[in-house]
């Protein structure tokens, strides 16, 4: 695992997915009830 973050790709991918997680998340109310499951967010990205 270490070793992913001397991967920019795999950087640049993981700030994708939580910048995704935390713009879904502000659209609903609740904590852990607010984030977005994995089909969400990948339609979300897309």
């Amino acid at each position: 695992m270490a070793q992913d973050w001397h991967n920019q790709a795999t950087i640049l991918d993981a700030v994708k997915w939580a910048n995704g997680c935390g713009a879904l998340a502000t659209t609903q109310k609740g904590a852990m009830t607010a984030l977005p499951n994995q089909a969400a967010l990948y339609a979300f990205l897309e």
